[in-house]
């Protein structure tokens, strides 16, 4: 029996498997008052509406989306000073995490450096090799090094990209395991705080995906994100998830190859960098629809054709018909989609297929009504949207605005 404090000390120092005793002394967080939110500080800018400091900011894409060149041209224009896509940037050290393909990256940097022939020395430094970033507490504290000797060389430090996060977890599953991907990536932002930490990453396996692989833990934990997408002319990267932007913001780009000379055969061998190009409109191809989905689509048709009208307001597309959600979820359950009688359960099949169709752009909802975006026998639509707005200042040399289209040329050193 305990009956008093001693006794209970002696009685947990007795059983540490079941309850540990804190050893590390208290510390009690520091308040911020709401009056004290008046001095508050804006964003420090690295790439100037799009990346700020201590930003964890991820660049994904599906598979050849070129994410890792457009990565890398943002982290050598901070390296050198320049504008990016019209854009001014902090300049300082640049960090690049080779978890895959360090030789490709390599020569990457060197098509960069033949481009652009800067006379000063790039501010970028890469380091390659196999790395388990959230296991392996060594293969973090290789990075934290490698991290402080550029800032040093450098005198600052504004990012670390790694590439891949999945590789640089080796042995992680990048779905159930993302809690502790996420670890590493806290642990260098609370090393760095003035450095933006940039994982490139992947998008889901589903064909024309545009969603984050892996679980939601890594879009809820970042500040922002570049979605790449490759378009039939080249490629358009979109500023998405922004915490600090307030501006749009879209390039458009293509991967032109660089001569690096020849091989010991005589073979010429490149490798790629990017190059702005015009606005492009993106016509991507839909993905048929499937089970429930294509089951709600047809109920929605059928709906239309029942009960649709057509309203002058600018919530409502002009030349299409609505229709009551009502009548849609009517039609929808009368078909029977779901083998329990459970009305719940019909109900709840309904609502996924209503989200779903949402999120793949199909239909569109607004306030109780709903129409179809795209008729039978389309094959895509184009996502076009306003002017990026840049600011150029005179005197920089790096990327304009988007300019002169010309016709891609691929690169001898694809993603």
């Amino acid at each position: 029996m305990i009956n008093d404090s001693r006794d209970f000390r002696d009685y947990v120092q007795a059983q540490p498997d079941y309850m540990p005793v804190q050893t590390e002394p208290y510390v009690s967080r520091d308040l911020t008052w709401a009056s004290d939110c008046h001095d508050i500080k804006p964003p420090r800018w690295i790439v100037d509406g799009v990346v700020a400091e201590n930003n964890l900011f991820v660049s994904y894409g599906a598979p050849k989306a070129t994410k890792s060149f457009v990565v890398l041209d943002m982290a050598y224009h901070i390296a050198t000073g320049r504008d990016w896509f019209g854009r001014c940037v902090k300049q300082g050290g640049v960090l690049v995490v080779c978890a895959e393909r360090g030789a490709v990256m390599k020569r990457r940097v060197a098509a960069l450096l033949r481009r652009y022939k800067d006379d000063k020395e790039p501010r970028l430094a890469l380091v390659d090799g196999s790395f388990s970033l959230y296991s392996t507490p060594p293969d973090l504290q290789d990075v934290i090094t490698a991290a402080r000797e550029v800032e040093n060389k450098a005198g600052s430090l504004s990012m670390i990209v790694i590439d891949t996060l999945a590789k640089a977890n080796a042995g992680a599953d990048d779905v159930s395991d993302m809690p502790k991907m996420l670890g590493p990536l806290a642990k260098l932002q609370a090393e760095f705080p003035e450095v933006a930490i940039v994982p490139i990453h992947h998008t889901n396996a589903d064909e024309g995906s545009s969603k984050m692989r892996g679980r939601s833990d890594l879009r809820g934990a970042i500040d922002g994100a570049l979605f790449v997408e490759k378009t039939k002319s080249g490629s358009v990267a979109t500023l998405v998830d922004s915490n600090d932007a307030s501006d749009p913001f879209e390039i458009f780009y293509r991967v032109e190859n660089v001569n690096l000379g020849e091989d010991e055969n005589g073979k010429a061998f490149g490798s790629g960098v990017v190059v702005p190009t015009e606005r492009q409109t993106r016509t991507p191809t839909r993905k048929p629809l499937t089970g429930q989905k294509f089951i709600s689509m047809e109920a929605l048709r059928e709906a239309i054709t029942n009960h649709g009208f057509r309203v002058k307001s600018t919530d409502y597309p002009g030349q299409k018909k609505i229709v009551r959600v009502g009548d849609w979820k009517a039609e929808f359950l009368r078909r029977k989609v779901t083998e329990s009688d459970k009305p719940d359960t019909a109900l709840r099949a309904f609502s996924r297929s209503v989200n779903d169709l949402q999120n793949a752009d199909e239909v569109g909802v607004f306030d109780d009504h709903a129409w179809i975006i795209h008729e039978a026998g389309q094959t895509g639509h184009s996502l076009d949207r306003d002017e990026m707005s840049c600011n150029t200042q005179a005197g920089r040399t790096g990327h304009p605005p988007n300019k002169g289209c010309q016709s891609v040329r691929s690169s001898m050193d694809e993603e």
